[in-house]
């Protein structure tokens, strides 16, 4: 499953990376809120489809797509030394109704349940990482 299976609202996110997201990204960002609301920022190196003349050139301007997405509730969250975790495969799947992330590299890794995510914004910058 991808990414952008879980993403209501995600016209423009579909025309940005037509075949979905296939390579590594990096889970950068996660804000819970008591009340259950959630934002999770996640960074994409993968060029996109489509060219975005406000961001520049893929490659000579930017090289990464942060994809914010929000107002999921997070049912089940477990983190072990996120410090740690680079760009790798985000798994995807779905489980009795919610999706289900994961992202492991090493030692450490991000796992979440969640009922679906509403595209919010896309920010670009360059990362010497990726």
């Amino acid at each position: 499953m991808n990414l952008l299976d879980m993403v209501e609202k995600n016209v423009f996110l579909s025309k940005l990376f037509k075949i979905g997201i296939t390579t590594p990204v990096k889970i950068a960002k996660l804000d819970l809120a008591k009340d259950g609301r959630s934002e999770i920022n996640v960074h994409i190196t993968q060029e996109p489809s489509i060219e975005v003349k406000k961001w520049g050139v893929w490659g000579q301007d930017y090289n990464t797509i942060n994809l914010v997405l929000s107002g999921s509730v997070i049912l089940n969250l477990e983190v072990k030394n996120w410090e740690k975790l680079v760009y790798c495969d985000l798994m995807v799947k779905k489980e009795d109704g919610l999706f289900c992330l994961s992202q492991e590299f090493e030692n450490s890794y991000i796992k979440l349940s969640c009922d679906g995510f509403f595209f919010k914004e896309v920010r670009i910058h360059w990362d010497a990482e990726a």
